[in-house]
């Protein structure tokens, strides 16, 4: 009796492990198929994260583009005063330096010089009409004139002569270098 006690007791257990070994393999399955659905799920959530940051890029890209095409028109017909480089300056004004050779361009100086003079004309026309009016209001200089009053602020009048002087000392050192350079290669092929 006792050997079929033990018998019965190791096959027992032989079934208890293998339903143990089932009950894994059904887990092991219903675990891939959770682990597949969520990458679904999460594959689905990427596209559409993707896509969104497509179009975002797309509109950022179409935005850029718009906004060069922009600014390659005003650099086209800015004033001097929207110029910022020195060659950006002279190249508006027809003068290109490369390598040592200056290259004028007589049409687009004429040109430049022409708005330039037409511009300059029209300012000046305005503000000898206004002076003849007795009417001269000039807010960044902060002088105002009416037939009554003269209403000078000397401080946006100090901060106008400031910024005037600063940007003729840019004026003036972009000069200077600009004939250093030309210096430094005459004094290079001359050697």
């Amino acid at each position: 009796m006792r050997h079929t006690l033990l018998i019965l007791l190791i096959l027992f257990s032989f079934t208890a492990c293998q339903d143990k070994e089932q009950t894994q393999k059904e887990q092991a399955i219903r675990d891939a198929q959770i682990v597949k659905k969520v990458r679904l799920e999460l594959e689905k959530e990427f596209a559409r994260k993707e896509a969104k940051l497509q179009q975002a890029l797309e509109e950022k890209e179409a935005q850029l583009l718009k906004q060069q095409t922009l600014s390659q028109n005003t650099l086209t017909h800015t004033s001097q005063k929207d110029m910022n480089t020195p060659t950006d300056k002279l190249s508006n004004m027809g003068i290109n330096v490369k390598e040592g050779v200056i290259s004028i361009d007589t049409n687009k100086t004429r040109d430049f010089f022409k708005t330039l003079s037409n511009t300059m004309n029209a300012k000046i026309e305005k503000v000898n009409n206004d002076i003849e009016k007795g009417i001269l209001d000039i807010k960044n200089a902060g002088i105002k004139i009416n037939n009554e009053h003269i209403n000078i602020d000397l401080n946006k009048t100090k901060e106008l002569l400031d910024t005037w002087s600063q940007k003729m000392q840019i004026f003036v050192q972009e000069f200077d270098s600009f004939s250093q350079n030309i210096d430094k290669n005459t004094t290079i092929r001359g050697n």
